[in-house]
């Protein structure tokens, strides 16, 4: 390969997304649309990587986030909106070292690193200076066409503003991705002026001014066209999540994984999913979520960035920043929060809380519970309606429940407590003291018994 330069053009403003958010950062499976982007043309080993962005630094801001310490990569300002060839032409002095620059819209998430590959080496093979990247659509609404001679020569691209009716019959469409060789391309951009609806400098016409120069151009066109599925409404936004969900999913189910119904659950594409696992509808996984072999997730379960180990069972629950070792039950309707640990063969059953808080093997939560900046060792109960009462008004204090301690419906457990091993919590109390090891704690006032005449005296 070349020495080769990719231009990545993030400066539009997207207005047709209607958002105060820069488009390109609007978030697609989880990330910023920019973000599939970057990932993908870093992949092809440029030299240098130039993002054009606008007035609004948010974009380079965002991109920093991630892309701190690569070395390659560099930002040019686009002050004004004037077109995508005014926006490249920004970019002349960081191109001075490239042979070949790649040219790539920063809304065209779905692109592969093999396409990008494959029109790189047609470039090179068949010695063009101007390469366009073009796929042939059934709906080719809202792309610029391709136009060919008698002889299917490729002579232009036609902005679908300025089309006829004759040239909006086109199927074949630009994708918005180029290769050219450096020389050609900045001499060309020089020569660009913007008679057109839209009063802009088009990239578009680089193609027919390097051809009445003599170059050779040339339209590639990819075989999967949904890859170019640029993004410049939300309702764009939400098919090319339809499309990135249905190759995530597809995905998973040829790695092992059983999905019934593809097309009620929702998986980001960093998830990573084991074998024989079992996804019902209506779940969601998010993040850097990671599932062991044989589990059962859903129906209706949400998780974000957690990590279950195998044959975990989760039904109907929502779970944040949770590590569940093998064999774990949870739900239906947990709440587990950030910092959640359950260890093997832990229960944790409806209508239960639990946040920063350790759960040891074989223990039970099973029902109406709040536990809270707690540590809970193996083999414990605890009972329907117990909470720890882990907040003092200032600072939150920590419950410690050793192995083999069973604690009673009702409990109040008022931290910072420890309570000892193969101890007994009697229902209804309030513990406010540590309790010893082997002990029955009670902590309720006596019953009182009187007659209903006496009760209005």
């Amino acid at each position: 390969m070349k020495n080769l330069n990719v231009v990545i053009l993030a400066a539009g403003e997207g207005t047709r997304m209607a958002s105060r958010i820069p488009k390109v950062l609007h978030p697609l499976a989880g990330q910023p649309i920019i973000s599939y982007v970057l990932s993908t043309v870093f992949t092809v080993k440029p030299k240098n990587v130039i993002v054009v962005v606008g007035q609004d630094d948010r974009v380079r801001s965002r991109i920093l986030e991630d892309y701190s310490k690569i070395r390659n990569l560099e930002f040019v300002r686009q002050d004004k909106p004037l077109g995508t060839a005014h926006a490249l032409a920004c970019t002349r002095k960081n191109l001075k070292d490239a042979e070949q620059v790649l040219v790539i819209a920063g809304d065209v998430p779905l692109i592969s690193r093999d396409t990008l590959e494959e029109i790189i080496a047609f470039h090179n093979r068949e010695h063009t200076q101007g390469t366009c990247l073009a796929a042939r659509l059934a709906n080719p609404s809202g792309y610029g066409r391709i136009w060919r001679g008698p002889t299917n020569e490729f002579l232009k691209i036609i902005e679908e503003k300025d089309a006829g009716l004759r040239e909006l019959q086109i199927r074949e469409v630009n994708s918005g991705i180029y290769v050219f060789d450096r020389e050609p391309l900045l001499t060309a951009i020089a020569q660009v002026h913007p008679d057109n609806a839209k009063k802009e400098y088009y990239l578009t016409d680089v193609i027919e001014i390097l051809r009445t120069q003599g170059h050779r151009v040339a339209a590639w066109q990819s075989p999967n066209g949904e890859e170019l599925l640029g993004v410049n409404t939300r309702v764009d936004l939400a098919r090319a999540e339809s499309v990135l969900q249905r190759w995530t999913l597809d995905a998973l189910m040829r790695e092992g994984v059983t999905i019934p119904l593809p097309q009620s659950v929702y998986v980001e594409p960093v998830v990573r999913i084991g074998e024989d696992t079992v996804i019902y509808p209506g779940v969601i996984l998010k993040g850097k979520t990671v599932i062991g072999k044989n589990c059962e997730l859903g129906p209706n379960l949400y998780l974000e960035n957690c990590t279950l180990g195998n044959n975990v069972r989760a039904v109907y629950s929502f779970a944040r920043e949770v590590t569940m070792a093998d064999f774990v039950s949870a739900g239906p309707f947990s709440h587990l929060r950030p910092g959640t640990h359950l260890a093997e063969r832990v229960k944790v059953g409806n209508f239960t809380e639990i946040k920063e808080s350790s759960i040891g093997e074989d223990s039970k939560v099973p029902h109406l519970a709040y536990i809270g900046d707690a540590e809970i060792a193996a083999r414990c109960n605890i009972g329907a309606g117990t909470i720890t009462c882990n907040y003092d008004g200032v600072r939150k204090n920590k419950t410690v429940v050793e192995s083999d301690t069973f604690v009673g419906s009702n409990v109040n457990l008022v931290a910072p407590l420890k309570i000892g091993k193969n101890a007994l919590v009697a229902a209804g109390s309030t513990i406010t003291r540590d309790v010893p090891s082997n002990t029955l704690a009670i902590a309720r006032s006596f019953q009182i018994h009187k007659r209903r005449n006496e009760i209005n005296n």
